[in-house]
């Protein structure tokens, strides 16, 4: 603070100026409290009243030849007083761009977090995926998405590449579609199989009646004839049905003498002729 009585100043360390020292040298901020002082004290004009008003220089002035008049002093302490608030003005303006700069991921992530808890494309406990990772939502806050993998891993998602990118909630809705598909022989009985895995089917009393499940032949591969089925189930009973479907299928065709093709190669060879 600066006491006009007394003419002297006292400067007290404010929490705004204590700058990690990882990112501002304190000589930067030395310098601009500096000058920010040096400005203040001489809008007051402390030199100026020490040189026009002072009664013992009015009594005993100090007159050279070359010396300079107290109008001409104080014109020139302004001078130095707007270049040096100036210079402190460009400074500023440098470590606030800066500081800017180095922000702009952080503003980001929070103006990311309110559109997700605005516009709620998941919400906890919802299974997605969001920049290429793939977890159950955990925690949602301003900076980071917490997600936790199929293997119980702990991932932090930045909010502004979750919002930025494609995101896959695969809870968003009550029912999904199980498919799965199985390979026959291209000996077997194409209507036979179907019929099986239709049996399989309407076993299963997690899988809708309506819409009705699909189950057709949809690919000749290079060696197996291939059907599919798809069945809409509840979402949370998706990933029971699809591997219950895989064993009772595979056991059905089992019982029926339906085989489930290996991939297989022919392998021709050419005897040179004599020469």
């Amino acid at each position: 603070f600066f006491d006009t009585d007394r003419s002297f100043c006292t400067v007290t360390s404010a929490p705004f100026l204590n700058f990690p020292k990882s990112r501002f040298d304190s000589s930067v901020t030395d310098f601009i409290l500096s000058s920010f002082i040096f400005y203040v004290f001489l809008r007051f004009r402390f030199i100026s009243t020490i040189v026009n008003k002072n009664p013992i220089q009015t009594r005993i002035p100090l007159q050279f030849p070359f010396s300079t008049p107290p109008h001409r002093v104080d014109r020139d302490l302004d001078a130095l007083a707007d270049g040096l608030v100036a210079l402190s003005q460009l400074v500023l303006g440098a470590l606030t761009l800066a500081i800017g700069l180095s922000m702009q991921g952080a503003l980001g992530n929070i103006a990311s977090g309110v559109m997700i808890m605005l516009f709620r494309p998941y919400k906890l406990g919802d299974y997605i995926e969001a920049a290429g990772v793939a977890g159950t939502v955990k925690d949602i806050n301003l900076f980071q998405t917490v997600l936790a993998t199929v293997d119980n891993v702990k991932v932090l998602v930045p909010n502004s590449q979750a919002i930025d990118g494609v995101i896959e909630n695969y809870s968003g809705y009550d029912t999904r579609r199980a498919d799965v598909t199985f390979g026959i022989d291209y000996d077997d009985d194409m209507d036979k199989a179907i019929a099986v895995i239709k049996q399989v089917i309407e076993a299963d009393d997690r899988i809708f009646r309506d819409p009705e499940p699909f189950v057709k032949v949809v690919n000749l591969g290079d060696s197996s004839v291939d059907i599919a089925t798809r069945s809409w189930v509840k979402a949370a009973d998706v990933w029971d049905v699809k591997f219950h479907l895989m064993k009772a299928v595979k056991e059905a065709f089992d019982r029926e003498g339906i085989s489930i093709p290996y991939p297989h190669q022919v392998e021709i060879q050419k005897q040179a002729a004599n020469d």
